[in-house]
């Protein structure tokens, strides 16, 4: 049966929405974006002001290690030395570091303990004792409140050696007595460690791998004063004076 052209649809459209009911789900999204984005810029100045510097110190080495534990039972960190002399001759020594502050570092001479110090507020240490003779094997290691220990540092061999090196010249005799402008040159020659700085009135010479050296010198009319030196990596100094006259 055909519909009358004149009977309602029996399907009806949606009411649309009131003016005022639109306004009100604009304003709820407006709020709720005003939300995210304030809390986006919180986020953003949270990166900036706090993490970012402090990833940077910490990259930095800016930061001290012991402001980022928890707790004292890890291990403080290792003791850096500042590198000492190989060799002295004074039996005084002094030895820098640093490593964490508020903490005690021990230091350590051929395996056994010798003294202990704390560290100031920017984590250095500093140690002055008595080295025994000849090597010295000098290490050091911190301790925390909590009784907790470091690895050993670096070790560093220091030798005291109080006795000067060896001098010999075999080359010109004391005294002697040059004559004639053709001798006016004469040849130096002598022999010492090979380590050793060997001088000819202060003047530096070259001394070979055998620890011979060997120079020329032009003497002057009269008397004529030489003084070799030779001076090891402790600093001790051995030291030669030979006098030598010339006459044309």
């Amino acid at each position: 049966m055909e519909s009358s052209p004149y009977e309602p649809s029996r399907y009806t459209p949606k009411p649309m929405p009131s003016s005022r009911l639109i306004k009100k789900q604009q304003n709820n999204l407006m709020m709720q974006s005003a939300f995210f984005i304030g809390l986006a810029i919180v986020l953003s100045g949270l990166g900036i002001f706090v993490v970012v510097p402090n990833v940077v110190k910490l990259v930095g080495g800016k930061v001290d290690p012991s402001t980022l534990r928890q707790d004292n039972t890890i291990p403080p960190q290792v003791p850096v030395l500042i590198a000492p002399l190989e060799a002295t001759s004074s039996a005084k020594f002094v030895l820098n570091g640093y490593t964490e502050k508020d903490t005690e570092v021990v230091l350590v001479n051929n395996g056994t303990e010798v003294n202990r110090t704390k560290t100031d507020g920017d984590g250095n240490f500093r140690f002055e004792f008595d080295l025994q003779n000849g090597d010295n094997a000098i290490a050091t290691y911190s301790v925390n409140d909590k009784k907790v220990e470091s690895s050993l540092s670096q070790q560093y061999t220091i030798s005291l050696d109080t006795e000067a090196p060896k001098l010999e010249v075999s080359e010109p005799a004391d005294k002697a007595t040059i004559q004639g402008k053709k001798n006016q040159n004469i040849t130096i020659k002598g022999q010492s460690e090979p380590t050793a700085r060997i001088t000819l009135n202060d003047r530096l010479l070259l001394i070979k791998t055998d620890g011979s050296f060997s120079t020329q010198f032009r003497l002057n009319t009269g008397d004529n004063a030489l003084s070799i030196k030779a001076q090891d990596q402790a600093g001790n100094i051995k030291e030669v004076v030979l006098t030598i006259t010339f006459n044309e």
